[in-house]
């Protein structure tokens, strides 16, 4: 996968998705988050826990790329 865009806004949502993908992605892969800062930017909620937890899980780091609309976020696999 090059760009995935990742629109569920809930934690467990988020979790099928990132769960689906983790195989699929490689350095240099593109992950777009459109709620990232929907649940008011706290990190123990939504897209935020999931991808938190997913990444450490899979040890896979992520490289903020720039935010855009509002809520939206894009990292880049390192």
């Amino acid at each position: 996968v090059s760009v995935a865009f990742i629109d569920p806004i809930y934690y467990e949502s988020t979790v099928t998705v990132l769960n689906f993908l983790t195989d699929k992605i490689t350095t240099g892969s593109v992950i777009i988050f459109d709620d990232w800062f929907a649940m008011r930017n706290l990190p123990d909620y939504g897209n935020q826990k999931a991808c938190n937890e997913w990444a450490s899980q899979h040890n896979i780091r992520l490289s903020p790329f720039f935010s855009f609309g509002g809520t939206g976020m894009v990292f880049t696999v390192q």
